[in-house]
């Protein structure tokens, strides 16, 4: 018997987000230029043999009681089936919103390139020409995968700020290409204390990633179809947004230079 349980909570989210007050940037999806993954022709679809048992009423109880528990949704798969799917009621409507997910996704995609061979583990060096002479430069993947880079004297939420501001002026660096956003604010900035303080910062997230891309080079696209097409069969397209720089019919981005 095959079991997968899902739990989401208020602590859930303490640990694992440190209180993100996120917001949304100032950009138009539309607009983006972005990595597309098509939907999947034969996608996944769940079946569902919802129960009314002993767990079920244990849930309900525990999700009435949610300030005391902390649980907002439970969700359980078992045997190829969802037996349990409830959750309290959202003041977004019908689903409950997930911040972060760009985060996850990184992780995820992280993961595959390591498997598939792109990076040779997380204890690899970030050693690609966009991070050069910046703090980011040589350290372990896996420290960036911890938020724990060091780059708290810069912008995160280690003392309070939010993950994608600049603590200098309160700039969005997921607005701006990441190489200007190197060159303007981390080029010969040292780190502090990296791979000891946690510190939850969209920067990391987005070396991260651009690392992924640099290092995946022209499979990067034929890895995303195999990680969401392929495996995950998902029902609806995926998107990755890029920051590039548009000057007249040119686009500077981070595509192949690093």
């Amino acid at each position: 018997m095959k079991k997968y349980l899902v739990l989401i909570s208020f602590s859930f989210l303490i640990i694992f987000s440190s209180l993100a007050e996120h917001q949304n940037e100032p950009y138009s999806f539309n607009r983006m230029w972005k990595y597309k993954i098509n939907k999947s022709e034969n996608y996944h679809k769940f079946e569902f043999d919802l129960q009314n048992n002993k767990l079920s009423k244990k849930v309900e109880e525990q999700l009435k009681n949610k300030k005391t528990t902390n649980l907002v949704s439970y969700l359980l798969y078992e045997d190829g089936k969802i037996k349990i799917d409830q959750q309290t009621k959202s003041k977004y409507g019908k689903y409950y919103p997930s911040h972060s997910i760009g985060k996850s996704l990184v992780s995820v995609v992280t993961g595959y390139a390591v498997c598939g061979g792109y990076i040779d583990s997380v204890y690899s060096n970030i050693d690609y020409p966009t991070v050069e002479n910046t703090l980011y430069e040589n350290q372990k993947l896996l420290n960036l995968l911890n938020m724990t880079a060091g780059d708290q004297l810069y912008l995160g939420e280690m003392w309070g700020g939010q993950d994608s501001k600049m603590n200098s002026n309160g700039k969005s660096i997921n607005t701006i290409p990441i190489k200007n956003a190197m060159k303007r604010y981390f080029k010969n900035k040292p780190g502090s204390l990296p791979g000891v303080n946690f510190n939850y910062s969209a920067m990391t997230t987005n070396v991260i990633v651009n690392y992924v891309i640099y290092k995946t080079s022209d499979d990067w696209n034929k890895l995303l179809n195999k990680i969401f097409v392929e495996d995950a069969k998902v029902k609806n397209k995926v998107y990755f947004g890029k920051t590039l720089v548009r000057t007249g019919k040119n686009k500077v981005g981070n595509r192949k230079s690093g």
